[in-house]
């Protein structure tokens, strides 16, 4: 799921992210891990502002709760309400689209494929807040 806004000048994109094939190029380990990152303002390929974390032991058979706080000056990332992570650089400074999807589209150097058999995302409810955070504490 991610957050963006992309223009020919501006890149603003913050994104929960996980490539399932180990061997994609775009996986910094194995196993895989679940991708926290704020995408390069300036449209650049240099590496973004990326954190990583373990996935759930169980997320292809349990719902999960995968939260994306941003407020100007940082960008908190959360798993099942807790939170994991606070990034500072690279943060989004423009209103976006938020958009939740499953590529398959054999991209090799990131999502791979196509499948080998029929790829399926089911989501069990997305909510969305406009100014506010789940814990302003944070």
């Amino acid at each position: 799921m991610f957050f963006i806004r992309a223009s020919q000048s501006r890149c603003d994109e913050a994104d929960i992210e996980y490539l399932p094939d180990p061997n994609s190029p775009s996986n910094p380990s194995k196993p895989p891990p679940l991708l926290l990152t704020n995408q390069v303002p300036d449209c650049t390929k240099r590496p973004a502002t990326t954190t990583s974390l373990t996935v759930p032991r169980d997320m292809n058979t349990t719902f999960h709760d995968y939260q994306i706080d941003w407020v100007p000056g940082k960008v908190m990332y959360s798993v099942d309400g807790g939170p994991k992570t606070t990034l500072s650089k690279d943060v989004p400074t423009s209103e976006g689209l938020f958009i939740v999807n499953l590529w398959t589209n054999g991209d090799e150097g990131f999502s791979r494929g196509p499948p080998a058999r029929e790829a399926v995302m089911y989501i069990q409810s997305i909510s969305l807040a406009y100014n506010m955070t789940s814990d302003t504490q944070r």
